[in-house]
């Protein structure tokens, strides 16, 4: 997902019901994303344990985005 949604102008993005265990490489997936407030996921919804590279997912995003129970 190297730079997917880099630079995004939407707010909200849904990944429930998608699977993520492929995943490989995160590097700068949402970087920039200055407008992006909402993520959904499902309960279930986790990244494989190794395997994943990539560094700065979230570099340079709105400060609006929250996590769930509030966290930052």
């Amino acid at each position: 997902m190297r730079y997917t949604f880099s630079s995004c102008a939407f707010a909200t993005i849904d990944f429930r019901g998608f699977d993520p265990s492929t995943l490989t490489d995160l590097f700068y997936t949402f970087s920039g994303c200055s407008h992006m407030t909402t993520i959904y996921a499902d309960s279930t919804w986790a990244l494989p344990s190794s395997g994943i590279t990539g560094s700065q997912c979230f570099y340079s995003c709105s400060t609006s985005l929250v996590g769930g129970n509030g966290t930052t």
